[in-house]
């Protein structure tokens, strides 16, 4: 078996593994001294750092293996094989490999990302922002992957979201006033 299968398979077990409740905070979302909100950071920092570790882990291998284990902790975090592949939306875990390949890409991910979510307050179109406007700025940076490494990343944001997508893309029926409701 190859190091780019293994290290591939082995990102995707530990991306598919919940950090918070690796660490003993199994009981995280019932934690009554925790805000909901700050549940939510927490969790979004500890996957952020999950795809960092795991990604700088493969780059010490070379860019190839990098990606390779990118790919495989993103899959695992979206799809984890023990939780019947229900798992998270994988916008943490995208914005660590990000980073991990170059902190100023990442950077602009999480600018993007939040600068779209205090326009519209939606995060779910931030998300979706933030994914397709990466690979357009990895174009103009001199990166060891090519943009077109990040395109199954920002599918895949694209593919978690996929329902919201629709929704947004569809017109909302307008509200009209029945004329006939006094009659």
């Amino acid at each position: 078996m190859s190091l780019f299968l293994i290290l591939g398979l082995l990102a995707y077990a530990a991306g598919s593994i919940p950090l918070h409740r690796f660490l003993g905070l199994s009981d995280f979302d019932a934690a009554p001294g925790l805000r909901p909100y700050l549940r939510s950071v927490l969790r979004f920092v500890l996957n952020v750092v999950k795809g960092v570790i795991i990604v700088e882990i493969g780059s010490l291998y070379g860019p190839a293996l990098a990606l390779a284990t990118a790919y495989g902790v993103c899959l695992g975090h979206n799809f984890p094989i023990w939780s019947t592949f229900r798992g998270g939306t994988g916008i943490g875990v995208i914005l660590g490999a990000l980073v991990a390949f170059d902190p100023s890409l990442g950077l602009f991910a999480l600018v993007s990302w939040l600068t779209t979510y205090y326009v519209y307050q939606n995060p779910t179109l931030a998300a979706v922002v933030a994914a397709l406007a990466t690979p357009l700025l990895a174009s103009v940076l001199v990166l060891p992957i090519s943009p077109m490494d990040l395109l199954p990343m920002t599918a895949l944001v694209l593919f978690r979201h996929w329902t919201a997508v629709l929704m947004a893309l569809t017109p909302e029926p307008q509200e009209t006033e029945d004329v006939f409701r006094e009659l």
